[in-house]
């Protein structure tokens, strides 16, 4: 029952506020600068292309090392693996295991 006198008390009053030239606050529109918004989207895309550069560098990476493994043990080479890391040109991060350390 509250809801339903609510729901009509409000539309009253919204009518009434109309009447005397009362502007309406739902009825406001936020005011758009394309030119922020244009800004905001190039960032978007750029941060979006630095975080697919540094994704695809970190899946070469895992691919020629993946590529290690196979020619160590005698295994199939993988042409995905053999392709991304020709397209990104990396070579595996040298591990504390493959390093020759002296003593």
């Amino acid at each position: 029952m509250d809801y339903m006198g609510k729901a009509i008390l409000s539309s009253k009053v919204k009518g009434v506020t109309k009447e005397f030239g009362f502007p309406d606050d739902s009825e406001e529109k936020p005011v758009v600068d394309h030119e922020k918004e244009a800004e905001e989207e190039r960032k978007r895309a750029e941060q979006k292309a630095r975080r697919d550069d540094v994704q695809n560098k970190k899946k070469a990476d895992r691919a020629a090392k993946r590529n290690e493994v196979r020619e160590k043990y005698g295994l199939k080479e993988s042409k995905n693996d053999t392709k991304m890391v020709e397209d990104h040109g990396t070579k595996p991060e040298q591990g504390e295991e493959s390093k020759c350390l002296v003593m």
